[in-house]
């Protein structure tokens, strides 16, 4: 084989090595992406939480003074439909906080996922590419893996 076949080689060679470099860069900065949007899901479902039981927290505060308030003044309807509306409204924020809550978690999940596979899906491209460009190097020389599978055992 002459010097410009091996050249070819070399280079054939050292464009897969760049691939392969380059796959393992982009498959990292998936699982990073990943991780941030991971931590990200986490804080917002912390601030929502946290938001929830402020929420609960202050109707909890409403509902005690208005027992307070039954306590000292005579009962009446007005206080009870009011205590019974504070409570509706306090579990309509509770559930409302609750599927804010899950559909954030999700929808974040679902596209640091879908950043991953297309992160790896072109990782996977390029190696494909530098690999099949290896290959038709190869076959231009005639050195295919077959030729050199056979070669080997010979």
């Amino acid at each position: 084989m002459g010097s410009q076949g091996q050249d070819l080689m070399q280079q054939a060679g050292q464009t897969l090595g760049h691939a392969e470099v380059k796959e393992d860069e982009l498959i990292g900065q998936a699982s990073n992406a990943a991780h941030a949007t991971e931590n990200k899901v986490l804080e917002a479902t912390q601030s929502v939480k946290s938001s929830s039981n402020e929420t609960t927290e202050q109707a909890s505060s409403f509902l005690q003074q208005v027992k307070k308030d039954e306590l000292i003044g005579p009962a009446s309807n007005a206080t009870h439909a009011t205590e019974n509306k504070e409570s509706e409204a306090a579990q309509s924020a509770q559930r409302s906080s609750n599927e804010t809550t899950e559909q954030a978690s999700s929808f974040l999940q679902q596209t640091g996922e879908q950043m991953k596979n297309i992160a790896q899906g072109t990782a996977e491209a390029v190696k494909n590419t530098a690999q099949g460009a290896a290959e038709v190097v190869k076959n231009t020389l005639g050195m295919s893996s077959f030729s050199n599978n056979n070669n080997s055992n010979n």
